[in-house]
């Protein structure tokens, strides 16, 4: 028997084996996801709002395909992306990449453990500017990531 999940085709005969086919079908769907490593990484990276456009555009795609199925696996993908939130260095960035899986989280009601959602509270908090800066570093940053939604 062939299993097909969106070109990742796997033989495995029922008799044999016990591998749960839930659990091959959420590996498929992760690898169908974008990989938020890298991203946020260097000056060449894509503005935030054209990176959670093309997220949120790609989940859709693989959620009209797989229906109510693709839940689960979107669950681990959103509890991974955000635990690596504290692997990030620089505030702005960090904002950015958790402002971009919020937006994942709220466009498809995703559930999330207290953790996780404390991480990416965490990971939203913006550095208080010392007296002598008038501007905040991790605000600037925001707005030029996404100064399409983002109004003075």
């Amino acid at each position: 028997m062939i299993d097909q999940y969106d070109g990742l085709l796997m033989r495995w005969p029922k008799r044999t084996t016990s591998i749960d086919e839930s659990e091959l079908f959420t590996d498929s769907i992760l690898l169908m996801l974008p990989s938020m490593e890298g991203l946020f990484g260097n000056d060449d990276c894509e503005k935030g709002n054209v990176i959670s456009r093309r997220l949120c555009r790609r989940v859709w795609d693989i959620a009209s395909t797989y229906k109510g199925k693709v839940l689960q696996p979107l669950q681990s993908y959103m509890a991974y992306n955000i635990g690596q939130l504290e692997t990030i260095r620089e505030n702005g960035r960090r904002i950015v990449a958790a402002l971009v899986l919020l937006s994942v989280v709220v466009e498809f009601e995703v559930s999330m453990s207290k953790l996780a959602a404390a991480n990416l509270c965490r990971a939203l908090l913006i550095t208080a500017v010392p007296e002598e800066e008038p501007r905040c570093g991790d605000w600037e940053e925001v707005k030029s990531n996404f100064a399409d939604n983002i109004r003075e």
